[in-house]
């Protein structure tokens, strides 16, 4: 599979705006809603929403972050609570049953082992029992998940959206398509998706 995406250099991506690269690249739309400011006991800051839309092997995704702007903390500490990670969505074809997966924490890994005498996978899977089967048999998809640090979700509030937060952010582009790859996969597993 092509993957033009992997041209940009995450030099590059550290100096111009994440979304922005990535809709350009793909020939998507980019849209950013006006800043909205905000004074707490840290001090001033202002947020602005920031999405992209592109269409990845006819398969529509969108990117969002609320991320800060034109701040004025008096911590360095704060800068670091306000600014939102980005997120990754798959548009579905339509409404589907709630789907969680996210990092098992020391406790469950803990129980687990104890229980079975075998380490598992790192991460807790949540939902339709058919779907959840096939996803945790999947090679490729826990291959992909491998050391990573993500929540994946169709949630009740985006139920026609499978989506991913990872949790350190995203590094570069190829971490992008790693987790476009990952969204596809689950995908499969559910329905077919749709790009409208």
């Amino acid at each position: 599979m092509d993957w033009t995406l992997g041209l940009i250099t995450p030099r590059i991506l550290q100096k111009m705006n994440f979304i922005q690269e990535i809709v350009r690249k793909y020939k998507g739309e980019y849209t950013e809603l006006d800043k909205r400011e905000f004074h707490t006991p840290e001090g001033k800051y202002a947020t602005q929403f920031q999405e992209g839309i592109i269409i990845v092997d006819e398969i529509k995704f969108s990117i969002s972050q609320n991320k800060s702007v034109g701040i004025n903390f008096n911590s360095v500490a704060a800068n670091e609570i306000y600014n939102e990670p980005i997120r990754i969505f798959l548009h579905l074809e339509k409404d589907e049953k709630t789907l969680y997966i996210y990092p098992k924490n020391i406790v469950q890994k803990a129980f687990y082992y104890i229980k079975n005498g075998e380490t598992d996978n790192q991460f807790v899977y949540k939902g339709k029992n058919k779907v959840i089967k096939q996803l945790k048999q999947n090679k490729e998809l826990i291959k992909k998940l491998k050391d990573e640090s993500l929540y994946i979700s169709i949630s009740e509030k985006y139920p026609s959206k499978i989506m991913i937060t990872p949790r350190n952010g995203i590094e570069d582009s190829f971490v992008f398509e790693k987790y476009i790859e990952i969204l596809k996969i689950i995908s499969s597993k559910i329905k077919k998706p749709n790009n409208t």
